[in-house]
């Protein structure tokens, strides 16, 4: 991704170009998501767009209530943090909207391992964890330190208490609480 927002697709093995996407005209922002044949990427224009990996043809542009923080893709669903307050989960193939939950305002990252998806909060200073399908709450956990949460892909961290691994599938809040989680 360019700071220009155009996306550009090169083969792994020999780094020629296959293809590039141009089409928001927007600002993008973050990283896109990849996972499954869809890479996602979000705007500061408000719009999600989804792409096929293989020939970077759209298959589908949906615009939200607010500028996109962060956008993960899982399974069969897009995860979508905007600056409305809300997390939204997206049919990854049609773009349709499955759910959305108000997660306040401060929030710092999301991460999904497994069938929840965890939304870090600085104000108040929270976990959140959400059940995927449905996005109904399924617990909270306040956190001593409110400082600003980093997250990438496949490892979240919020400040030094909490650790999340995608590839591990566990939980741990270190000298607070510790969780297994059972993908």
């Amino acid at each position: 991704m360019t700071n220009k927002g155009v996306l550009h697709a090169v083969d792994a093995s020999t780094g020629r170009p296959r293809w590039k996407f141009s089409g928001t005209g927007d600002t993008t922002s973050g990283s896109p998501a990849v996972h499954g044949g869809t890479v996602c990427l979000g705007t500061e224009e408000h719009w999600v767009h989804a792409l096929e990996t293989a020939s970077g043809r759209q298959r589908w542009k949906r615009r939200l209530g607010g500028s996109i923080n962060d956008v993960h893709v899982r399974g069969d669903a897009v995860y979508v943090h905007c600056q409305d307050r809300f997390l939204y989960a997206l049919d990854a193939r049609t773009g349709k909207q499955r759910w959305r939950c108000e997660i306040g305002a401060g929030t710092e990252g999301v991460a999904v391992v497994g069938d929840t998806v965890y939304a870090g909060r600085s104000h108040p200073s929270k976990l959140l964890a959400l059940e995927s399908r449905t996005g109904k709450p399924r617990w909270e956990v306040p956190l001593r330190d409110p400082s600003a949460m980093p997250w990438s892909e496949d490892e979240a961290r919020i400040s030094s208490e909490i650790h999340i691994s995608g590839r591990n599938a566990y939980f741990t809040a270190l000298g607070l609480y510790s969780f297994r989680i059972d993908p």
